[in-house]
C-alpha cells in the first residue's frame, strides 16, 4: 500500500507498506456431493455431521465439497489419514473405504486462519450382504426390527434385512408373511382408525415393505389403510384402490403368488442437486430431501408398477429441515423426463415427536419434494384486492402471469383457462396419450386438450353440448361454482347445499336452477362470498382475480395448502 500525506503549507511524505488483504470468509461449503451413496439429509452449509451408505463392491468414494468463498482451501481425509487438498468443486482422489464405518473429514480452512470440518460417516456393507435385487434379493442377517402399529400401539416387530440390487444400491426390506399381515388388518376392525402403520427406523436411501396380495385382497377392513412410516418420510397405501385379481390375471399368476411392494427411496445426489439447482432458477429453495414413491406387485420374475389410483387421494409425506415450519412450502412433482416442477395438493404437519412435515395428497405416485418460495408478485397487482390471493397461488406454481410481469387481473377468465387451473390445483394427471377429446371444438393440439380430458374425465367438467364444450368463451360466475362444487366431491369435501345461505344476496332469484345447490354449497363452504354490495352475480363474466380468489379459498378449505 502507497500512501502520500500533505501539510496545510505543502510539504509530501511519501510511505509505502506491504500489500495485505482484509478476509472475511465464512468459512463454510455450499455444496457437498459423494461419487456413491447418498447424503443422509439435504446439505446445508450449518450443518457439520452426514451419514451415507454404500454397497460393498464400493470400495472408494471422492468427495465433491465447493466453497462458499473461493479464496478458502479444502482438505479431505478418511480415517484419519493424511489431508489431501482439493479445487472446490472438483472431485478429491479416491478414498479407500474399510468395510463398516469410515469417517471422511472436509476441513475448510479461510485466510485468516479460521477452520471448520465436516463429517460423513460412511458405512460400506459387509461381503454377505447379498448380490440381487428388489425383494427377490440374497437378504443378509437382520439388522433391525420393524414396528407395527395400530393407534400407535406395537402389536408386533418384523425383521428388517438389507438386500444389495444389481446397481449396488442397499435396500432395506421388510417382508410381511400371511399370518402376520392377516392378523394386523384383522385387529383393525377394534380400532380407533383403521390404519396398520409400519415403522421403520431406516439408516439407507431404500426401503421396501413386501406384502402378500392374498391377504390385501381378503379385505378384512374394507377402508383399511397401510401406512410406512421412516424417518424422514411415509407413504399411506388406501388398499381397496388395489384391484389384485385383475393384476395377477394380467401377470398370468395365481393371486396367491403376487406381492405388493411399496417402496420408499430417496433420490440419488445428483438427481437432487439437479432439482436444487432447477428449485433455485425458478425462484425456490429445496426444503427437503427427493422422494421416489413406488406401489409395484411382482410375481414369478414379473413386476408391474401401479402410478395412478383412479382418483384416490392417498397421502405421503417427507420431513423438512430444520427451521422450515411458518415458511411458504410447497409439496411439488418432480419430473425427470421434462425437468420440471408441478403443484400437488399439500399441507404442513408435525409428527408426535415434533418433526415438521410436508403431507401431499395426490391420486398419483411418482417423485415429490418440498420447495420453499421466495415470493412472486406482478406489476399490476398494486393496490388491488386480490393480490395477496394471486401472489400466494402464483408462489405455489398454481397460476401463471400473462406475462413475467403481469397478471391481468381485471381481464376475463375462459372455460378452458378455469378448467386448466382446477385441475392444476386438485393435482391431476392431465391426459397425456394426445386422443382427441369428445368435443368438436377441442383440437387435439390444443395447449387444454389435456385438463379438458382430465377434468371431463374426473367429472369436474361437461360441455354446453355433447360435442361441444366451448374453450375460449368466458366463464361465468355460476359456472365456476358449479366446478368447484363437483370439485369439492372429487376431493371428498363435499358441503351441505343449505339453500337458506342464499337469503343474503339480492339477486339469489337470478341464479340459474342447473347452479343452485352448487352456488349454496360454495358459498356454505366460504368459496363464494358475493360483492359488496350484497349481491352474487351469477351470470357476470368471472376475472383472472375472481378465479384465484375462489380457487385459494377451495384449497384452503380442502387443506390442499395452508
Amino acid at each position: 500500500m502507497h500512501i502520500r500525506a500533505q501539510d496545510a503549507v505543502g510539504n509530501t511524505v511519501d510511505a509505502a507498506s506491504e500489500r495485505f488483504r482484509l478476509d472475511a470468509s465464512a468459512t463454510e461449503l455450499s455444496g457437498l456431493a459423494l461419487s456413491a451413496g447418498t447424503l443422509d439429509t439435504v446439505f446445508d452449509a450449518s450443518t457439520m455431521d452426514y451419514k451415507a451408505s454404500v454397497a460393498n463392491n464400493v470400495s472408494s468414494i471422492a468427495i465433491t465439497p465447493v466453497a462458499l468463498d473461493a479464496t478458502d482451501i479444502i482438505t479431505v481425509s478418511v480415517n484419519g489419514g493424511t489431508p489431501s487438498t482439493v479445487t472446490s468443486g472438483q472431485a478429491s482422489e479416491a478414498l479407500v473405504l474399510d468395510v463398516g464405518g469410515n469417517t471422511i473429514a472436509i476441513e475448510v480452512t479461510a485466510l485468516n486462519g479460521a477452520r471448520k470440518t465436516y463429517s460423513v460417516a460412511v458405512a460400506r456393507a459387509a461381503s454377505n450382504a447379498g448380490t440381487s435385487g428388489g425383494s427377490s434379493g440374497e437378504p443378509s442377517e437382520p439388522m433391525g426390527k420393524a414396528s407395527l402399529q395400530v393407534d400407535s400401539t406395537e402389536i408386533e416387530a418384523v425383521a428388517i434385512k438389507r438386500v444389495t440390487r444389481p446397481d449396488g444400491a442397499i435396500v432395506e426390506q421388510v417382508s410381511l408373511d400371511e399370518e402376520t399381515l392377516d392378523e394386523a388388518l384383522n385387529s383393525l376392525k377394534d380400532a380407533k382408525q383403521p390404519v396398520l402403520t409400519i415403522k421403520v427406523d431406516d439408516s439407507e436411501p431404500i426401503v421396501l415393505v413386501e406384502l402378500p396380495a392374498t391377504s390385501i385382497a381378503a379385505g378384512a377392513v374394507p377402508n383399511a389403510i397401510i401406512e410406512v412410516k421412516l424417518n424422514g418420510a411415509s407413504y399411506q397405501l388406501v388398499i381397496r384402490v388395489l384391484d389384485l385379481v385383475g393384476l395377477a390375471e394380467q401377470l398370468g399368476v395365481e393371486l396367491t403368488d403376487l406381492k405388493v411392494n411399496i417402496i420408499l427411496e430417496r433420490a440419488d445426489e445428483a438427481t437432487e442437486t439437479q432439482v436444487q439447482r432447477l428449485a433455485v432458477m425458478e425462484g425456490f429453495d429445496l426444503a427437503s430431501a427427493v422422494i421416489d414413491f413406488k406401489v409395484t406387485v411382482e410375481a414369478n420374475g414379473q413386476t408391474e408398477e401401479i402410478r395412478d389410483f383412479g382418483g384416490t387421494y392417498m397421502a405421503r409425506a417427507i420431513t423438512t429441515e430444520k427451521g422450515a415450519e411458518n415458511r411458504n412450502l410447497t409439496g411439488i412433482l418432480y419430473d425427470q423426463e421434462t425437468m420440471t416442477f408441478t403443484f400437488v395438493p399439500s399441507h404442513s404437519g408435525t409428527r408426535p415427536d415434533g418433526t415438521q412435515e410436508v403431507i401431499m395428497n395426490v391420486p398419483h405416485n411418482s417423485m415429490y419434494a418440498v420447495l420453499e418460495s421466495t415470493g412472486k408478485t406482478f406489476d399490476d397487482l398494486s393496490g388491488h384486492w386480490a393480490r395477496e390471493d394471486v401472489e400466494l397461488l402464483a408462489s405455489k406454481l398454481i397460476v401463471n402471469g400473462v406475462t413475467d410481469s403481469g397478471f391481468a387481473p381485471d381481464a376475463d377468465i375462459t372455460r378452458a383457462e378455469f378448467t386448466a387451473l382446477l385441475v392444476r390445483a386438485l393435482g391431476l394427471s392431465p391426459n397425456p396419450d394426445g386422443q382427441p377429446s369428445g368435443f368438436a371444438d377441442v383440437a387435439a393440439n390444443a395447449w387444454y386438450r389435456p385438463a379438458v380430458e382430465a377434468a371431463v374425465n374426473a367429472g369436474l367438467a361437461s360441455g354446453l353440448s355433447p360435442d361441444r364444450f366451448d374453450p375460449n368463451e368466458r366463464i361465468t360466475r355460476e359456472q365456476m361454482a358449479v366446478m368447484v362444487a363437483r370439485a369439492l366431491s372429487f376431493a371428498g369435501k363435499e358441503a351441505a347445499a343449505d339453500m337458506g345461505v342464499l337469503g343474503s344476496f339480492t339477486d339469489r332469484t337470478s341464479i340459474s336452477a342447473w347452479a343452485a345447490d352448487a352456488v349454496a354449497q360454495a358459498v356454505a363452504a366460504g368459496i363464494i362470498t358475493g360483492t359488496p354490495g350484497g349481491t352474487i352475480m351469477p351470470s357476470e363474466h368471472a376475472t383472472r382475480a375472481q378465479a384465484t380468489a375462489m380457487l385459494k379459498r377451495f384449497l384452503q378449505y380442502t387443506e390442499f395448502i395452508d
